[in-house]
């Protein structure tokens, strides 16, 4: 966190429709301190934030699918409006936590 700023540095792999997606999910550390359990936040950004890039393709073999992208995240700035809920990733059901953030940010 840069003053009011989120900065976002990272990557992610794996992700499927990664090219086309408008919006990304992005779990990322807002309090170390209190680690997995309370200190991950889920955010939405968008797909234009300046330093996001889909950097690469990931071949799969014996399949069909329509992709799957590794999305790399440098320096990407946003204010909190982007910052949706925190999840707790010791549950297992940090997933549904950040699908949750993600629908009730587009929702407002």
């Amino acid at each position: 966190r840069n003053a009011d700023v989120w900065v976002i540095n990272g990557s992610k792999t794996y992700i499927s429709n990664g090219n086309n997606a408008q919006y990304v999910i992005v779990n990322a550390y807002t309090d170390k301190a209190a680690g997995p359990r309370g200190g991950i936040s889920a955010f939405l950004m968008p797909a234009d934030t300046p330093g996001f890039a889909v950097t690469g393709t990931i071949e799969l073999m014996g399949t069909a699918t329509p992709g799957v992208y590794e999305l790399t995240f440098d320096e990407c700035r946003f204010q909190g409006a982007g910052l949706g809920a925190r999840a707790s990733m010791s549950s297992g059901r940090g997933s549904q936590a950040s699908r949750k953030a993600g629908y009730r940010s587009i929702c407002q």
